[in-house]
């Protein structure tokens, strides 16, 4: 055999072995790449729809925001981010508005109805609005859970309530529903009524009031925050997490 072919053969050997060394790399970069993505497709998602209290400025869509403010000075500080933190979940979207309705009495800002119209799909949904409409005490109305979307009567607590709890079953196979504090009674009365009749979980910031740290009422300082956090993973807890 020639001194050539020799070398030749050598060259052919190495570049065969080099070869088979890219491919195992390429190989094992690609396993460990669709692990990740594995990974990241099993972690669930969470959006938010509410009033001042659910807003951080930079993770609202560009909606009017509360936060930050006081010592809340870190998205990582509010409740729902710490709620989020606390199942191992992921923020999907959150489309809150300071100072919104869930009704449509408010011209300047949108009812946040449209928000959740908006969002996509997620894991879990949590609706946080309606203090506003307690607030400026927007007429109640009669729920009505027969009544088809286009011909609810959104000027009124208890329609609109209806609707935004049915598009927000349309996003989300779970869905929460949060009781603010200050919601005067036949406001709360009326969330209680609806998430009882979807088969939802309602979670009443009220009972912890008096616990709740503020900058100014109802707008909670970052232990008041930390306080609601605890609060809703614990209501949460046995629901996304079954033993």
């Amino acid at each position: 055999m020639s001194r050539l072919f020799f070398k030749r053969l050598v060259l052919t050997q190495k570049q065969l072995f080099l070869g088979i060394m890219a491919c195992s790399i390429c190989s094992c970069s690609h396993t460990i790449d669709l692990e990740m993505e594995l990974q990241e497709s099993d972690v669930k998602k969470v959006s938010i729809v509410g009033a001042s209290i659910s807003t951080y400025r930079g993770f609202i869509n560009g909606n009017r925001y509360y936060y930050p403010c006081g010592d809340v000075d870190s998205v990582n500080k509010t409740w729902w981010m710490l709620l989020i933190e606390s199942l191992h979940y992921s923020l999907s979207q959150n489309l809150s508005w300071s100072g919104a309705r869930v009704t449509n009495t408010f011209p300047k800002y949108p009812s946040l109805i449209s928000e959740v119209e908006a969002l996509d799909e997620c894991d879990l949904l949590i609706l946080a609005g309606g203090y506003n409409d307690s607030r400026y005490s927007v007429p109640i109305g009669q729920v009505d859970h027969f009544c088809p979307d286009n011909q609810l009567n959104c000027s009124q607590f208890s329609q609109a309530y209806e609707k935004y709890v049915r598009t927000a079953l349309r996003k989300s196979k779970d869905v929460c529903c949060v009781v603010l504090m200050g919601m005067k009674e036949p406001y709360a009365n009326t969330v209680y009524e609806i998430a009882e009749y979807y088969s939802l979980i309602v979670i009443d910031l009220r009972e912890i009031e008096s616990m709740i740290s503020m900058i100014d009422f109802p707008h909670p300082s970052a232990e008041g925050m930390s306080t609601i956090a605890e609060f809703c993973y614990s209501k949460l807890r046995e629901h996304v997490e079954p033993d």
